[in-house]
Formats: C-alpha cells, sequence, structure tokens
C-alpha cells in the first residue's frame, strides 16, 4: 500500500488573504516573540513604516539577465530602491492575530472606523487564476504578480512577495533595455540589462496565495511618474 501525505492547509485571517476589500489597510509583519505584546509592538512599527512606503513611493529597479549559446536568460541578479515619498502619518490597528510562526497587524490611517474580524480562512489547495494571468490595468490601477520563497520563517516569504510584486508593477509601467551580444571562439554570450525608475501611490495587496514552496501575492497600485534615467 502506498502512503500520501495529506495536503497542507494554510489558513489565515480573511483581511490577510483579501486586503483588497478594506480601504488603505497595510499589514504589517513580526516573528512570534515569547509574548504577544513585544510581537504586536514590532509589527506595529513594521506597519507604519510600509504605510509610508506604500502610499507614495520611488521604485528604481536593475536586473540582469545573461544566456550562452542561445539558452534561456537566467537572472544574474538584481538592485533596487525603494524611496518612501509621503510625509509619516498615524495608523490604527483594526486586526492583530499570530499564525503560521508569525504575528500579523492590519493598519488603516481611519481612527474611527471598525475593527476586523480576527476568524482564519483556509486557503483554497488549487492556485488562483491570478498568479498565471494577473487583471488587467482598470483606470488608474495597475496589477502585479510577486513570488517569493516559503521560508522557514514565513514572514520573509511574505515581505519578499511583496516588494518583488513591487518591482513587477515598476517594470511593467516603464522599463528600458539594453543588450549586449560577445563572440568568442567557444561560445555566444547575450546579457541583458532591464531598469525602471517610477513613483508609485496606494501600492497594497488584493490577494494571497501560498503552497508548500511559494508565497505568492497579488498588488495593484497607481502609477503617478516613469522617469528615464
Amino acid at each position: 500500500m502506498t502512503l500520501r501525505a495529506a495536503p497542507v492547509s494554510y489558513a489565515y485571517p480573511v483581511w490577510f488573504v483579501q486586503g483588497g476589500g478594506v480601504s488603505g489597510l497595510t499589514v504589517g509583519y513580526a516573528p512570534a516573540y515569547t509574548t504577544k505584546a513585544a510581537a504586536e509592538s514590532v509589527a506595529v512599527i513594521d506597519a507604519h513604516a510600509r504605510a509610508r512606503l506604500t502610499s507614495r513611493m520611488r521604485l528604481v529597479v536593475e536586473k540582469g539577465f545573461e544566456a550562452v549559446a542561445g539558452e534561456t536568460l537566467e537572472s544574474q541578479g538584481e538592485d533596487s530602491q525603494e524611496t518612501p515619498l509621503a510625509d509619516s502619518f498615524p495608523v490604527f490597528v483594526k486586526g492583530s492575530v499570530t499564525v503560521g510562526g508569525m504575528h500579523v497587524v492590519a493598519v488603516t490611517p481611519d481612527s474611527t472606523g471598525p475593527g476586523l474580524p480576527s476568524g482564519l480562512v483556509t486557503l483554497g489547495s488549487e492556485p488562483p487564476g491570478w498568479i498565471q494571468v494577473p487583471p488587467a490595468a482598470d483606470g488608474d490601477w495597475w496589477y502585479a504578480v510577486g513570488v517569493s520563497t516559503a521560508y522557514f520563517r514565513e514572514y520573509y516569504g511574505w515581505d519578499e512577495a511583496e516588494r518583488h510584486g513591487r518591482q513587477t508593477l515598476a517594470l511593467n509601467a516603464g522599463a528600458r533595455m539594453r543588450s549586449l551580444m560577445e563572440q568568442t571562439e567557444e561560445e555566444q554570450r547575450a546579457v541583458l540589462q532591464v531598469s525602471t525608475a517610477v513613483e508609485l501611490g496606494s501600492v497594497s495587496v488584493v490577494s494571497r496565495w501560498r503552497d508548500a514552496n511559494n508565497c505568492y501575492v497579488l498588488v495593484r497600485g497607481r502609477v503617478l511618474a516613469v522617469r528615464t534615467r
């Protein structure tokens, strides 16, 4: 008899999975420390900094790729810089929970709105369609998908997936490409550099999904300016 491992289920607050349903919502992360108070404090500080960044930011991205003899381009590294452009503003905790070895909080700039429910929802076992085909631009809103390895410390994976989503959003808005072909007696080498410098506003996570290997986020934001470099 062949034994099969049961599929892993992942459960999170609904505001974490589909934060796009709440205006101005930002999620902050922290490790699940011994005391909830310590984790809450770190997560709120993270959420405050993240809210200021995603409210309005300048994002500069450079990525390099290389291929030998017509093979698929392989990443040779990246460099990105995110600079907040908005003034600091207060945020208010609307939801808080410890799950998956991490503590997460939901904050908004609204001091009077109701709190968010803390009940957990289980992610579906099948990946959502937006992972393969993100929504098309809708008016001022642009969409992009970010992916990261699902690290042992789970908040690293979600944080990195969000960052990659913002990078993709910026590259979709406007990218410069420079290529170089190099021929030697042994091989032909192609090098491609992709770069962009964009101002984004109102960036948020619309939806999340994960499996045993990766964390995925669907992000949206407004493209405020595309700058040549």
